[in-house]
């Protein structure tokens, strides 16, 4: 089955999202699924934007913010491991599906079933379903320790100290770096859309080179700071075209 112009526009307007969105938005709590599905919202195209509307219909006044939590809020034993890939931590970061993604139970995975959902369910319930996920998941493979290390279980169990109180590594990206810039999800997408100056989203749909992206991420000099240490500042190392991903990098200040 060919891909209808439905599965390119949506995926590519809701892809395009990184080449506006800089090293903060990378971190995926609440907000920054929001604000993931805010900027999103603002580069689809008419097409796009009639297809999705007519699917968020399905549940009166969403939008594609509204819906891009809904995977978290209904995790289960089947779909749990849906939101990450695991890579090794001394490896080269090239993903392998037998390796990194046993049965299919892993984000790469889940994205290319939901994506393919879009058209492919029989009911709209069913593609609505699927738009859920997808706005969810894109975000998640975009998360550099969403695409981690299974020794550590993404940072998760890294403990560091920042912003005056313990949190792990992994949280600290989901929300805390985030929530101290701006709570408002729709205020930083205005921004972050504005700051964009017109760029045009990248095209490239694939997510297993957004996975790969991520790794190289984790893997750079600091990204994993001194337990001792806090984060005062962080900067916005975004390289983006039509074929990497937005890459970004801690600053870290010793205490």
């Amino acid at each position: 089955m060919s891909e209808s112009p439905l599965n390119k526009a949506l995926a590519a307007s809701l892809i395009g999202i990184c080449a506006v969105v800089s090293l903060p938005a990378h971190a995926w709590g609440y907000e920054g699924h929001e604000i993931v599905a805010d900027v999103a919202q603002a580069y689809l195209t008419p097409q796009a934007r009639q297809r999705v509307d007519a699917l968020l219909a399905v549940e009166p006044g969403a939008t594609l913010a509204s819906i891009s939590t809904w995977a978290d809020k209904h995790r289960s034993p089947t779909t749990s491991k849906w939101h990450y890939v695991n890579f090794d931590r001394n490896g080269d970061c090239t993903y392998r599906p037998k390796i990194n993604c046993p049965k299919g139970r892993c984000v790469v995975a889940a994205l290319n079933k939901e994506i393919h959902r879009l058209t492919a369910s029989r009911t709209q319930q069913g593609r609505f379903k699927a738009l859920r996920y997808v706005v969810h998941l894109v975000g998640d493979a975009h998360q550099p320790l969403h695409a981690g290390f299974g020794d550590d279980r993404g940072g998760n169990r890294y403990q560091v100290h920042a912003f005056g109180r313990g949190t792990n590594l992994h949280a600290l990206w989901d929300t805390k770096m985030i929530q101290q810039i701006d709570r408002n999800p729709s205020d930083y997408a205005a921004r972050l859309v504005a700051a964009a100056n017109g760029q045009p989203p990248v095209t490239d749909t694939n997510p297993v080179a957004w996975v790969e992206s991520g790794c190289r991420i984790d893997h750079e000099a600091g990204f994993y700071p001194p337990t001792s240490c806090r984060p005062t500042t962080w900067r916005a190392g975004s390289q983006c075209s039509t074929s990497d991903c937005c890459r970004a990098g801690n600053t870290w200040q010793p205490c």
